[in-house]
């Protein structure tokens, strides 16, 4: 009976002196990473390459991550799709709803390619499409393509001064370009009265 007391007197004072480190112990291997052991056997060779989606799931795979703003897909989700380009523009078209066709646009800076540089000139330049296609179209040429397109670009600043958004996009756009699209930017703000539009196009990046 004494040595159980003593016992029970002792472990408090045993935690204490330890700082805890017996009572954390399983908490803290719980959550600890796996021990790295040696070495064995012959050196490993490069990683597997990611599991590509089979071609006809793509599309379908692909409208399920861009339907709302819960999932944001990285390259490495994009890099398992086969033939990213036609998928991204086939999410454009007309049918799909407004945010899957927004984010399409927007993911095309997973997939530079002809095609889609081709696909984001199109929305960029067509007063028939909506706004928000034209304002991602103009950032996901500035990132993907540099100063590239920076002359058709302002062209649609100056040809939509009822468009403040679109204007402003196009603004961000051109300086995302970097220094290659001074001249041009410094072109248009000699045009611009309006004093925020006239910021943008004086920053020297966007924030």
């Amino acid at each position: 009976m004494r040595c159980d007391m003593k016992r029970a007197l002792l472990l408090p004072l045993i935690l204490i002196a330890s700082g805890g480190a017996l009572a954390d112990a399983p908490v803290k291997a719980a959550f600890a990473p796996p021990a790295q052991g040696p070495a064995q056997g012959p050196a490993q060779g490069p990683a597997e390459a990611p599991r590509m989606i089979a071609p006809e799931l793509a599309q379908a795979t692909v409208a399920a991550w861009l339907k709302g703003y819960e999932f944001v897909p990285t390259q490495a989700h994009f890099a398992r799709v086969p033939d990213l380009p036609e998928v991204l523009i086939a999410l454009t078209a007309e049918g799909n709803p407004s945010i899957t066709r927004a984010r399409a646009v927007s993911a095309m800076i997973y997939a530079p390619d002809p095609r889609t540089e081709a696909r984001l000139l199109a929305l960029l330049t067509s007063d028939a499409a909506p706004s928000l296609l034209r304002r991602k179209a103009a950032r996901a040429l500035a990132v993907s393509y540099g100063a590239r397109h920076a002359e058709r670009v302002a062209a649609v600043f100056e040809a939509q001064p009822q468009d403040w958004r679109l204007r402003e996009a196009c603004a961000r756009a051109l300086v995302e370009m970097g220094a290659e699209s001074l001249p041009t930017r410094r072109r248009l703000r000699l045009k611009v009265s309006d004093p925020a539009l006239r910021a943008v196009l004086e920053a020297r990046q966007i924030r």
